[in-house]
C-alpha cells in the first residue's frame, strides 16, 4: 500500500521513513510550504511566549536570542523543539489552540507573545485578551499551498493520504474535487490529525454553491470518503492508525 505524505519539506522525509517502518511505500510531495516573515521587534515586558508550532519555535530562535521566559506550546513536538532551542521553562498543552489557551489560562502569565503564522489557525490572542491575560501576536511566517503533481499524476496507485493541517487538507479536498473523479476520491482513505483537520478535507470535498444555488457538478463529501481521526493530535497518534491498516 502506498502513502501520500503530504507535511512540509522539512518535516516530510521523518515522517516518511517513519511510515516505510511499518511497511508501507511512500510518496513525499508537500502541499504547503513555509516563508518567514520580516522579524518585527520583540515588545517589551511579557513574561511567556507561547508557540502554536514547531515551525514558529525554530524561526523564533533563529532570530531572537531570548530564551528566559517561560514558553508555552500547542503540542509535545513543538515543546521538544523549545527545548531543543535553548527554552529552560518549557510547558506542552498537548493538544489544539484550545488546549494551549487553557493551559496558558492555568498559569495566567502577565502577559504573553504568540508566536504564530501570519493567519492563525484559532484567535488565541482574542481569547487570552477575554480572559483577562495581556497578549500580543508576533507573526513569524506563513505558509503557501503548493500545487503536489507529483502525487496527483500518481493518486491512482495512493491508498492513503495523511493529512497534518486544516489548511492542507482544505486545500487536498479541493484539488481532489476539481481533478479527480468521485470514484477515486471514494477509493482513497485519509488520516488526519484533528477533527478540525477532518472537517477542512470534507469543506474542500464539497462542492461551492453557484449563483442560482444549485451545484455544478456531484457533491463529492457524499461519497463519504474514509477519514479517520488521530485520538490525539500528533504524528505519533497519525501513525498509530495507520499500523492497523491491514497491508
Amino acid at each position: 500500500m502506498k502513502v501520500w505524505v503530504t507535511r512540509t519539506a522539512n518535516r516530510a522525509h521523518k515522517t516518511a521513513a517513519a511510515v516505510e517502518t511499518l511497511g508501507f511505500e511512500t510518496v513525499i510531495d508537500p502541499v504547503l510550504k513555509v516563508e518567514r516573515l520580516r522579524a518585527p521587534p520583540l515588545s517589551e515586558g511579557f513574561d511567556a511566549i507561547a508557540f502554536t508550532s514547531r515551525s514558529a519555535v525554530e524561526i523564533f530562535a533563529k532570530t531572537y536570542a531570548l530564551r528566559n521566559v517561560t514558553a508555552f506550546c500547542v503540542g509535545d513536538a513543538t515543546a521538544e523543539a523549545a527545548r531543543d532551542h535553548g527554552f529552560s521553562t518549557v510547558l506542552s498543552a498537548a493538544g489544539d489552540a484550545a488546549a494551549l489557551f487553557d493551559l496558558i489560562r492555568q498559569h495566567r502569565p502577565q502577559s504573553v507573545i504568540i508566536c504564530a503564522p501570519e493567519i492563525p489557525a484559532a484567535p488565541l490572542a482574542q481569547w487570552l485578551t477575554d480572559a483577562g491575560i495581556s497578549a500580543h501576536e508576533l507573526p513569524l511566517y506563513r505558509t503557501v499551498t503548493i500545487t503536489p503533481d507529483t502525487a496527483l499524476n500518481a493518486v491512482e496507485s495512493i491508498d492513503i493520504i495523511l493529512l497534518h493541517s486544516a489548511k492542507a487538507a482544505r486545500f487536498i479536498g479541493e484539488m481532489l474535487r476539481t481533478k479527480m473523479s468521485p470514484e477515486t476520491v471514494k477509493r482513497l482513505s485519509f488520516i488526519a490529525i484533528s477533527k478540525a483537520c477532518a472537517e477542512a478535507l470534507i469543506a474542500g470535498l464539497n462542492e461551492p454553491e453557484t449563483a442560482s444555488g444549485e451545484a455544478e457538478r456531484e457533491n463529492v463529501s457524499e461519497i463519504s470518503p474514509n477519514v479517520l481521526i488521530s485520538q490525539f493530535p500528533d504524528e505519533a497518534s497519525m501513525l498509530m492508525l495507520l499500523s492497523d491498516i491491514p497491508r
